[in-house]
């Protein structure tokens, strides 16, 4: 029964008042459906294939589905004329056919960056990568400290590395048991760790994946970082339509990159970047922030540009009143994410500690109200809430 829905073996009764299922269609019919807190009404899912979790036991009090373990409960559901109780099943591949006004909300993460020192230009990196014996366990606890402050504050946070801090790992710790994997597996939900490469002749996207994974035993298919748009005449253009295909690594060694999010889309030089809140689909190079919904491959805004975690929280502030204020579309979602260094997290005078990531989280979630218009998510739970929640309708915000 791993595919208890799938349109193979389904011929479901329509449950009256309740949930129903139509086999030929595969339509499954939610009147109201919790979701993180938020009751939506009227959901239309196609259900393609799903996987049975648990039948009977334990008790389901209402129709609900949990982001992070993809699980949708239902009280009750009939199949081939037979009713059963508290179903629980995984989402495998569901379409959101349709959906009831979802309210237009605000999804905030955090995210750090680290540069290598011969393609990266940081300053703070090569002073971090020169002196690593030195400071690599203090880099990973003022990490630590940070991820676990997010976790505790209930927050989000995307962690992504280009080559030379997964080889520095590696080298002081090992590939079963380092910071990484340590942080990968206690932080579940809280931090997502993606691959940011700085591409060149010796490496791209997919051969920093494939030590990303090595490393932290995590894979996704998130762009961490790339060249969205130009305005400098001597700048190369933008390349990200490759990742409308699997990327096969520049060594030759390892899997393919298949890329399913652009995130922290930027300029050459960082002259213009694309400073946008929202999910869409962007349509070409030459038309970036047009929505194509023949394309699959989406990219998440970053908001407001800021410098820094005050400024960030005003800019935030911003989006969050020009929602209230109806400059927004209706029934959309919106992104806005906060980008710390890595390299020196471990100097307090300069890099953001602990106390100051709780400092801005507060600070964010003070700006909400009654009318509950700021979510934290990860980069992968917030592609799933836009396709499940939000039915992949697109958004654009660029200011007024």
């Amino acid at each position: 029964m791993k595919y208890l829905f799938a349109v193979v073996c389904l011929c479901v009764a329509l449950v009256a008042r309740a949930q129903s299922y139509d086999g030929q269609t595969r339509l499954l019919s939610l009147p109201s459906l919790l979701v993180s807190g938020t009751t939506y009404t009227n959901i239309v899912l196609r259900l393609n294939a799903v996987e049975l979790v648990s039948n009977g036991t334990p008790t389901v009090a209402s129709a609900n589905y949990d982001l992070l373990s993809r699980v949708l409960a239902l009280p009750k559901v009939a199949i081939s004329g037979v009713e059963y109780l508290h179903v629980q099943v995984r989402l495998i591949d569901v379409e959101v056919v349709s959906a009831g006004a979802s309210p237009s909300r605000i999804y905030v993460n955090l995210v750090a960056h680290n540069e290598d020192t011969a393609t990266g230009n940081n300053p703070d990196c090569l002073a971090f990568f020169s002196a690593a014996t030195s400071l690599y366990d203090a880099n990973s606890a003022a990490l630590e400290a940070i991820v676990r402050t997010v976790h505790e504050k209930k927050a989000t946070f995307n962690f992504q590395s280009d080559v030379e801090y997964l080889n520095l790992v590696l080298a002081r710790e090992t590939p079963g048991n380092n910071v990484l994997r340590r942080l990968a597996n206690s932080y579940a939900g809280t931090l997502e760790i993606d691959a940011h490469a700085h591409e060149g002749v010796q490496k791209n996207y997919a051969d920093v994946a494939n030590l990303v994974e090595r490393v932290a035993g995590v894979r996704n298919g998130i762009v961490g970082g790339f060249t969205a748009v130009t305005c400098r005449p001597d700048a190369a253009s933008p390349d990200w339509e490759k990742f409308r295909r699997p990327l096969a690594p520049t060594s030759g060694f390892g899997s393919a990159f298949n890329a399913t999010v652009l995130t922290l889309g930027a300029s050459a030089g960082h002259v213009c970047d694309p400073d946008a809140a929202g999910i869409w689909r962007p349509t070409s190079i030459s038309n970036f922030f047009t929505d194509d919904p023949n394309q699959s491959l989406i990219t998440i805004g970053t908001g407001y540009a800021a410098k820094g975690l005050t400024e960030a929280a005003s800019a935030i502030g911003r989006l969050v009143d020009d929602l209230k204020a109806g400059r927004l579309e209706q029934n959309r979602m919106y992104t806005a994410s906060v980008t710390l260094p890595h390299c020196n997290m471990h100097l307090t005078g300069s890099g953001a500690t602990a106390t100051d990531v709780a400092t801005f989280i507060d600070a964010v979630n003070a700006l909400d109200d009654s009318s509950d218009f700021i979510r934290w998510a990860t980069f992968t739970q917030m592609t799933d809430i836009w396709k499940s929640i939000y039915g992949k309708n697109p958004s654009t915000w660029r200011g007024p």
